[in-house]
């Protein structure tokens, strides 16, 4: 479920074009601390999303300790693969690289996340607004009235 929303709320962020690379894309780091396999299969989806708003995807998959250890990396977004990243983690990617962190694991966006999903009686988009704001990060009006807002 996390994958299919994922590109609706990256494509909900103001501004995004500007997050684009030198090549006019938008990189997406999949990242994993215990399974790479969930991150290959998050990756192999994502790619054949292939665009958000016409900018094409370009999907990486990096241990979160990798990227923890280039910080000059240019991403658009990082996608959690695994559960079990502390919440100081979470925060500080989404800090240090100005950039949306999705995680779709219970807990994690009140956590430090940026957004994920929040599952009640139907599923729907989940924001951390004070950790977007940490990012950066402004979202759409409309995105904002119908995500569950988890600060």
């Amino acid at each position: 479920m996390g994958l299919n929303l994922f590109p609706a709320i990256l494509g909900a962020q103001e501004e995004l074009p500007a997050q684009c690379n030198a090549d006019g894309a938008l990189e997406i780091a999949v990242v994993y601390r215990a399974s790479e396999q969930a991150a290959k299969q998050a990756a192999r989806t994502l790619k054949q999303i292939g665009q958000v708003q016409e900018l094409a995807l370009v999907v990486s998959i990096l241990p979160v300790e990798r990227l923890s250890a280039n910080p000059e990396q240019s991403l658009a977004a990082i996608f959690i693969a695994n559960s079990g990243l502390e919440p100081a983690l979470l925060r500080r990617l989404s800090e240090h690289y100005q950039v949306l962190v999705f995680s779709p694991f219970e807990g994690d966006v009140a956590a430090g996340a940026v957004a994920g999903i929040h599952v009640a009686d139907r599923i729907l988009p989940a924001i951390n607004l004070k950790q977007a704001r940490r990012a950066g990060l402004s979202f759409k009006p409309f995105f904002l009235g119908i995500a569950h807002h988890a600060d």
